[in-house]
């Protein structure tokens, strides 16, 4: 009878085992396929595929040594992904701050809020009063992500870049649109 029940543990752990492996290369799967699709230029499939690697990784950050890594990576991803389609609104959480509403965390996150936010901003301006407050918002955006523990050299150039173009605009060197 013991030797019965040792072979049921072992069985039992054996499929636990092999659901976790099975799951993770459900989640490797998808997002492979997400970035080959990325890379095709095949946007809808893409985003069902990151979509689905999400609800993987929604179960997946309450293990050890996962945390919350994997998931700010596929959130980035996806918001990347409707930023490179010019929906730009769609990036911008619907706080004032959009850069410091996102998580500290996920810089890679900040940065594409905070591109997003810029070309949102300099799309809704029509005069120069306006093109300069979005600039400055911008700015302001980049200047968060500057902030972070993780240095963003991408992150400096766009804040160097915006600053430029705000001061141009404001001394008349350039047109508002």
């Amino acid at each position: 009878m013991k030797n019965v029940t040792i072979f049921l543990v072992a069985a039992v752990l054996l499929a636990i085992v092999g659901m976790g492996s099975l799951t993770v290369a459900r989640l490797q799967r998808h997002m492979a396929d997400a970035q080959e699709q990325i890379a095709t230029l095949q946007y809808p499939e893409a985003q069902a595929s990151l979509d689905a690697a999400e609800s993987y990784l929604e179960y997946a950050r309450w293990l050890p040594g996962v945390g919350d890594d994997a998931l700010n990576d596929v959130r980035t991803r996806k918001a990347a992904l409707l930023y490179w389609q010019g929906q730009y609104e769609a990036v911008l959480p619907a706080q004032a701050e959009p850069v410091a509403a996102v998580d500290e965390s996920n810089a890679d996150l900040q940065l594409v809020v905070a591109n997003a936010a810029f070309r949102a901003g300099l799309a809704r301006s029509k005069e120069r009063a306006e093109t300069l407050q979005a600039l400055n918002e911008a700015v302001n955006g980049y200047a968060i992500v500057l902030k972070n523990d993780r240095w963003r050299e991408d992150a400096a150039h766009n804040y160097e870049f915006v600053v430029r173009l705000r001061d141009d605009i404001a001394k008349g060197r350039r047109p508002p649109t």
